[in-house]
């Protein structure tokens, strides 16, 4: 028969028990961070409410507090990005400046016929319009990438036609023009929009050509009122296509973009 342990060894090994416990109940110190990261992404990310269905919808993000007027800026995404989220730091950016931000679905799948996005963008931006808690003060503008760039330019032309303000300014971010698409004349632009036209010096996927046809074609506006710029790659930096998307972090690229729509809003 072994010896009972004394009351001094019990009361340690519980205590140590307790230890051993207690350690477990606990993630590491590593983990608790990343939870806290996390989190404070969540907060961060802007909160959008909807308006319209399906291809007709509309994502609306308005600022904290809300003002009594501001701008619009109608945000385009590209061939399939339709998750808002995609472009969240870039929205957020522009929602930081003051404007409500419309973005059009437009596409709600692969399917959605390119001679459908002009009618589908046009009626989102009506369905955001009136479902907005901010009252718009008549100032519009249009951002778009890919071939939210191509229909940036072509609701420039046709918004006005349609009951619409004009467009005061637009920024096109390695625009691509999908076959099958609605003809739109974009020199029905008018001259007093602002156009800035960005294309990548390594965007392998849609190139220059587009670009370049849109700000030929849009001949009403005036050539001190239009830009055709190249963004250039830096170390580690492709100026390709994707460079626009920023959802978990933004970079030097998407901040050279994000002062140039600021820039061509404002008038600069």
């Amino acid at each position: 028969m072994g010896a009972v342990p004394s009351h001094r060894e019990t009361s340690e090994r519980a205590s140590d028990a307790r230890t051993r416990q207690t350690a477990q109940s606990y993630p590491p110190a590593s983990s608790v961070y990343l939870m806290i990261l996390l989190a404070l992404l969540l907060t961060l990310t802007p909160k959008a409410y909807v308006a319209g269905y399906g291809a007709e919808a509309c994502y609306i993000f308005e600022p904290d507090p809300l003002p009594a007027t501001a701008p619009v800026v109608v945000f385009l995404h590209g061939w399939n990005s339709v998750d808002y989220r995609d472009y969240w730091l870039w929205i957020d950016h522009l929602v930081s400046k003051g404007h409500i931000v419309l973005f059009p679905v437009y596409q709600d799948c692969i399917l959605t016929p390119p001679a459908n996005f002009v009618a589908n963008a046009f009626t989102g931006i009506r369905n955001g319009l009136v479902a907005m808690h901010t009252k718009f003060d008549g100032r519009l503008h249009l951002v778009g990438h890919s071939a939210g760039g191509n229909l940036a330019a072509q609701l420039a032309a046709v918004l006005p036609l349609n009951g619409l303000p004009v467009a005061q300014s637009v920024v096109i971010a390695m625009p691509g023009r999908l076959p099958f698409d609605l003809p739109v004349s974009l020199r029905a632009i008018p001259a007093t929009t602002r156009l800035t036209v960005v294309v990548g010096d390594s965007d392998r996927l849609v190139g220059w050509e587009r670009g370049r046809q849109i700000v030929m074609e849009a001949s009403s506006v005036p050539q001190e009122r239009k830009r055709f710029l190249l963004l250039a790659s830096r170390l580690g930096l492709p100026a390709d296509h994707r460079a626009p998307y920023c959802r978990s972090f933004a970079d030097a690229l998407d901040v050279t973009l994000w002062n140039l729509t600021d820039q061509t809003i404002e008038g600069k």
